[in-house]
């Protein structure tokens, strides 16, 4: 069950997450492509941090 998550649940998760939700929602607040890009960029990477999961 760990596996199928890990490699199938949570990419999924991720992928609606940042490539659906947030970067639609960027999108629509920043006029420049390369802002929302950084944003969205730096956003996955504060996800992606093993720090703020010990939070």
């Amino acid at each position: 069950m760990v596996l199928i998550s890990s490699t199938i649940a949570i990419p999924i998760f991720e992928e609606l997450l940042f490539r659906g939700y947030v970067w639609n929602e960027l999108k629509q607040n920043y006029k420049s492509d390369l802002t929302f890009y950084v944003v969205n960029t730096v956003l996955f990477a504060i996800w992606h941090n093993p720090w703020f999961s010990t939070l």
